[in-house]
């Protein structure tokens, strides 16, 4: 428990960096901003962070996110991506595995998120990596489909 404690303390405190006592210039608040750019203006260490956060703002993940095994960037998907990326172009995808941080316990699949951030949303996405008994998100990187080829004849 009290390391639980330390733990939310510590990351109240890193939130808590960083951040100026004046007011916002009016310029910027007018200015619409989604999360997505939100999440470009933070710190790079303090991105899986944030998608964790807005990952456990969605109802259906919770409690089963209540603890994160892993969170990493998958970057900017591309136009050309594979299910379960497709559909989201142009947006940057997060992978954040819940579980217990324990070696001898497996990854559930049905544990293992996609928290997608498109540009100007105020709101984020989430797919569930879970397809049958497997995990549809394990590759390193985005998996892309073969752009069509078009044939024309004379």
């Amino acid at each position: 428990m009290k390391l639980k404690i330390i733990a939310a303390t510590a990351l109240l405190a890193l939130a808590a960096c960083g951040q100026s006592s004046t007011a916002p210039d009016s310029a910027t608040s007018t200015t619409a901003q989604g999360l997505f750019e939100q999440l470009e203006r933070t710190a790079p260490e303090m991105q899986p962070v944030t998608a964790w956060q807005q990952l456990s703002s969605h109802a259906e993940t919770m409690p089963a996110c209540g603890s994160v095994r892993r969170t990493e960037s998958k970057g900017i998907v591309p136009a050309n991506a594979a299910p379960p990326y497709a559909g989201h172009a142009g947006e940057w995808v997060f992978s954040i595995q819940c579980g217990p941080q324990l070696t001898t316990v497996r990854p559930n699949p049905h544990d293992h998120w996609l928290i997608f951030f498109a540009p100007g949303a105020a709101t984020s996405t989430i797919v569930n990596c879970a397809q049958g008994t497997g995990d549809q998100c394990l590759l390193a990187h985005i998996p892309t489909t073969d752009a069509a080829t078009t044939t024309s004849t004379p």
